[in-house]
């Protein structure tokens, strides 16, 4: 009888103890601090620890963007193509999960052909950077001959949402001005070239001039 209930409870515990240990990795990512970085061309993730963690593997990617929330990380692939005249490289935006090493794509052409290369294929992409709540992948690319456009990218379906046209931007995240972004825009016609700094809202409309980068800083120093 007690050989019984000795087995009884070795089968209870054991389907506990597999639980537990798969529960375990979740709750690494979600508790502990980690960061992701790019090394030969592959991405890791590095934890607090002080072990890393390697989750691609064609030493073809780059500029990885961490998303705490969905246990996964953002990153570009480049894809070496040939045509007439040579070789060029276009990029694809994909993720990658942390815990399942399992990988998509988002998106691998834009819905426009820009004005400098007249192509679909993505060339170029700049700062990439996640939401608040991390639906979104804002980043800087290509669009007419002489300017590059803001873009707001959903992770969910991959749509492309055009904002407006910057050279560089940075997405604000607390402060009174959150989701608000600082830009800096070429406007050749109307102020003789040159970027100029603004503070706008997603609309692209204009809150506030700044006469440069360092009044800029000053800017957010004063409610930071």
């Amino acid at each position: 009888m007690k050989r019984k209930i000795i087995l009884k409870f070795m089968l209870i515990l054991l389907p506990l103890a597999a639980f537990t240990q798969e529960d375990k990795i979740d709750s690494i990512l979600q508790e502990s601090e980690f960061r992701t970085f790019e090394k030969g061309g592959n991405i890791f993730v590095a934890f607090t620890d002080g072990t890393e963690k390697q989750l691609t593997f064609t030493q073809k990617d780059e500029k990885p963007t961490l998303s705490k929330v969905k246990n996964q990380v953002i990153f570009l692939r480049n894809e070496t193509l040939l045509k007439s005249g040579g070789e060029y490289t276009r990029k694809k935006i994909m993720k990658v999960g942390i815990n399942t090493y399992i990988e998509e794509t988002i998106t691998d052409q834009k819905p426009f052909k820009d004005g400098l290369e007249n192509t679909y294929d993505i060339l170029h992409v700049e700062n990439p950077t996640l939401s608040r709540d991390e639906n979104f992948l804002y980043f800087i690319t290509n669009h007419t001959a002489t300017s590059n456009i803001l873009i707001k990218l959903d992770l969910q379906n991959g749509k492309w949402n055009e904002l407006f046209s910057a050279e560089l931007f940075e997405l604000l995240k607390s402060g009174p001005f959150e989701n608000h972004f600082i830009i800096a825009r070429k406007e050749v016609a109307t102020k003789g070239g040159g970027l100029f700094y603004y503070l706008v809202d997603e609309t692209g409309n204009k809150l506030k001039e700044f006469a440069n980068e360092e009044s800029v800083q000053q800017f957010k120093n004063s409610f930071e």
